[in-house]
């Protein structure tokens, strides 16, 4: 109970820095602690957990059927072998260029679908002037992200991608990696001026899978995603930059990728034959500067 009572405070004290960031996805109000929970004035209540996280989507159903624990732990497998380590340097040097040359204060990045947390655990810990809020509407990954001590200006919230739960022009940088998106939203929470970077796979991503799998037309999944990019920010806006490779991988690393996609939904992953030694990253990194 001593270690349970020391955690939460601990968890207290961290996600006492958010109060002028965070707002009821019910109401939309500003949220302020009190005790150990962040209440809006009409009354709406949401607890900090005592394993490092804050749920701000309690009245929405976990898809646990798809978004299994196995899916982020096989995530966390496949990015901790540093087969993504190239696309984890590209952001780290977008995100340094963005903030101020002087450091002199902190800008809160925002992983909008962090998924296990990995590539927010990764910048928090790469680049000391930035604060993240790693979200997610998946409970499981969440509470792998937060999982460990307390970080202080790291935190994990459960939340929606369409009801983002933080108040207007309070984001410096928006990540959304490989997740879906919703550019309303993202421009609303963004500061006037705020870095948007969207992360969408290529044609030839992860074709050994779908090789794997026998799923067919890829290309459409990148013409999907830049279309509906393209109905919210001009042009004229964005930079695209191509990030592709190649990687050998083990026969282990190869089942991981085909338990980590969303493509072997209709499969039953360990019915498959993944017999593939190597694997193909291909991402398009779209960055765009966002004014209300």
């Amino acid at each position: 109970m001593e270690h349970a009572n020391t955690k939460i405070a601990a968890v207290h004290q961290n996600f006492a820095a958010v109060q002028g960031i965070l707002s009821c996805p019910l109401c939309h109000q500003p949220l302020k602690l009190q005790n150990n929970s962040f209440c809006c004035p009409q009354g709406h209540c949401y607890d900090l957990s005592a394993k490092n996280y804050l749920n701000l989507a309690p009245q929405k159903k976990q898809n646990t059927n798809l978004y299994t624990t196995e899916l982020f732990k096989a995530r966390r497998q496949i990015f901790e072998a540093g087969l993504y380590n190239p696309l984890l340097e590209k952001l780290q040097s977008i995100c340094q260029a963005a903030l101020p040359a002087d450091n002199s204060q902190q800008s809160l990045l925002l992983d909008a679908g962090c998924g296990e947390g990995f590539f927010a655990s990764k910048l928090y810990q790469q680049i000391k002037a930035l604060t993240v809020c790693a979200l997610d509407l998946a409970k499981n990954a969440v509470q792998l992200a937060a999982k460990g001590p307390v970080r202080p200006g790291f935190y994990c919230v459960i939340g929606d991608l369409a009801n983002l739960p933080l108040l207007d022009n309070t984001v410096d940088i928006m990540l959304n990696l490989l997740s879906p998106a919703n550019y309303l939203e993202f421009a609303r929470v963004l500061k006037p001026g705020g870095l948007l970077i969207k992360i969408i796979p290529g044609a030839e991503y992860l074709k050994e899978v779908r090789q794997a799998l026998q799923i067919h037309a890829p290309e459409r999944a990148e013409r999907q995603a830049l279309d509906l990019w393209q109905q919210h920010i001009s042009p004229l806006q964005t930079q695209v930059h191509k990030l592709t490779y190649q990687k050998p991988i083990t026969a282990e690393q190869a089942a991981a990728f085909v338990k980590m996609s969303p493509l072997s939904f209709n499969h039953q992953p360990n019915a498959v034959q993944a017999d593939f030694s190597q694997i193909t990253i291909d991402l398009r990194i779209l960055i765009a500067t966002i004014y209300n």
